[in-house]
């Protein structure tokens, strides 16, 4: 429930705060004076977007403030959501910049416009003059449907799994282009892999090769050299070894007790051991090297495969060839996991798309199911709207498709004669019969809504006298339930407010400002003489007034 609003610097609005109650609030006041200027701002603080255009002064910023008493209206988990505090009393408060930039806040928290239509769309609905135009919309006639079946939850839970159903029907198509289009090079991939790795070798494996070939190609060369170097150490007649005895014998002979010396020695003798074994396996290797043209040419065909692949993919190591074989093997496997992918999406789109259709069919009953019904009652309030012949058909009927609602089409066609032919309502209804449908529609819904505030804007639009005052009950009727605001030129209406306020004008110097206030019986007997009869007020209207109020 909306507790005050406070307007600075907007349109015709200077400065002008209003305090709000339950009940039927009343806004009346001439024509200009300003009455719409004040759902304007309030629109503002629900969130609708704006430009420095509606700054009373160009220099000043616009500020709207909405103070809200939201402790019957379980809104904790919104602010849980968007990581809020919640208090039971709400300030919104909307800044509008002489640039035109805006800004918005929840309980001074900083909030985007988003947060705050969702938010205001909990706590009112904004009935306004042109509003009666979406009645003719199917999309908001299925809506009051569902809002008087109490269908909304099964429409949501029905909404979010169609939401899911299309993300995942848009993965799918992007899956199967994807695997269409790597189908056209899957051919060319495959058999660069399939090169590679058919001459895969690891890192240690092809250096391992490279070594091979060297030491294969250079067999004649290895043996000479190595058995040269043997006979020259150990067995030739001028060999190191045979030269060395000669010293070793020497040494052998040195009596010389000294700890240096003795290490020196022992040092000679392990010289000599290692020299010892360094001819013995170059020997060894001499012996176990030959030559062998078949080797040779195997390991040649293995590495000029791995050079001319090298070459070929632009890389100068077998490290980055190895990459590239993985990477290769990763864009196949892709494809595979694309596939099983595929197959997988395509079986939970099936399951999802059987579980839409009975929520859909599910909901094309309980909506058959509820039109009679509101139709019934609709009808029955135009009857006290003096439409005693009307008829208020509405028309269900299955689209091919499904969508986020379900399956279902609806019409609502109408008739205000007897007898008449059903048309729709575009068609069949005139200014008048259109605003007593709305309040009759609006009236019939109410109780299933849990909106704390109404809003209307001049719902009697086309009608006066018994229709108008009959029209007033039933909007004192649904004030008992919902904070009621309600902006007319009907003194019939008027006159069953709990709370009047009067909009007006003040010239000071050369400028003109909109201000409000709220006025005391008196007051309200005399504004509502006024708008019977004119300013002044006959004595026969402020009769007329008093008895209207009474």
């Amino acid at each position: 429930m909306i507790k005050s609003l406070s307007i600075q610097n907007y349109a015709l609005i200077e400065k002008l705060d209003m305090q709000l109650f339950k009940g039927l609030n009343i806004i009346t006041g001439e024509t200009g004076a300003g009455k719409s200027i004040l759902l304007g701002s309030l629109e503002l603080a629900m969130g609708k977007r704006a430009d420095h255009s509606v700054l009373y002064d160009k220099n000043k910023k616009c500020i709207v403030e909405t103070i809200y008493d939201i402790s019957q209206y379980d809104l904790k988990d919104f602010f849980d959501k968007n990581d809020m505090d919640y208090d039971d009393e709400m300030i919104v408060r909307r800044v509008i910049s002489p640039n035109g930039k805006s800004r918005a806040f929840i309980n001074d928290e900083p909030v985007n416009l988003a947060t705050l239509k969702e938010i205001s769309a909990h706590l009112i609905q904004m009935h306004r003059q042109f509003d009666n135009l979406e009645l003719n919309s199917p999309s908001y006639q299925l809506k009051l449907i569902d809002v008087f079946g109490e269908n909304l939850p099964l429409v949501e839970a029905y909404s979010s799994l169609f939401k899911s159903y299309q993300i995942d029907k848009k993965q799918l198509n992007k899956l199967k282009n994807d695997s269409d289009a790597f189908k056209k090079e899957m051919q060319f991939i495959e058999y660069q892999y399939n090169e590679l790795n058919d001459a895969a070798v690891t890192v240690e494996e092809f250096h391992e090769l490279e070594d091979s070939f060297n030491n294969l190609n250079n067999a004649e060369s290895i043996k000479s050299n190595l058995l040269n170097a043997y006979n020259a150490l150990i067995e030739g007649e001028f060999s190191i070894i045979n030269r060395i005895d000669p010293i070793l014998s020497d040494i052998n002979n040195v009596e010389l007790r000294s700890e240096k010396f003795e290490k020196t020695k022992e040092s000679f003798y392990d010289a000599i051991e290692n020299i010892r074994e360094a001819a013995n396996e170059f020997l060894n290797i001499s012996e176990n090297t030959e030559y062998d043209e078949e080797k040779i040419a195997d390991a040649k065909v293995k590495l000029d495969t791995l050079y001319n692949l090298m070459n070929k993919h632009k890389v100068d190591s077998i490290e980055k060839l190895i990459a590239i074989k993985e990477e290769l093997n990763e864009k196949l496997q892709k494809h595979f996991d694309v596939d099983k992918e595929i197959e997988k999406l395509s079986l939970k789109i099936e399951k999802t798309s059987k579980k839409l259709r009975d929520l859909a069919e599910e909901l094309t009953q309980k909506r058959k199911k509820t039109a009679l019904s509101f139709s019934k009652q609709v009808v029955a309030v135009l009857k006290e709207l003096a439409l005693p012949h009307s008829q208020l058909k509405v028309d269900i009927k299955a689209t091919e498709t499904l969508n986020e609602t379900g399956q279902d089409r609806v019409t609502f066609l109408f008739t205000a004669n007897k007898g008449g032919e059903f048309k729709t309502i575009k068609e069949a209804a005139s200014g008048g019969e259109l605003s007593r449908l709305a309040l009759s529609i609006e009236s019939t819904i109410a109780d299933k809504m849990a909106l704390p505030t109404m809003i209307f804007d001049e719902i009697e639009a086309g009608i006066s006298g018994e229709v108008a005052r009959k029209m007033g009950y039933i909007l004192k009727g649904m004030s008992a339930k919902h904070q009621l605001i309600n902006i007319t030129h009907s003194p019939q209406i008027a006159a069953k407010a709990d709370y009047h306020y009067f909009v007006y004008k003040d010239i000071i110097g050369d400028k003109t400002i909109t201000n409000i206030r709220l006025l005391d019986k008196n007051e309200r007997i005399v504004e509502i003489a006024k708008i019977l009869s004119g300013d002044p007020p006959t004595e026969g209207a402020l009769k007329n007034a008093k008895e209207l109020i009474n």
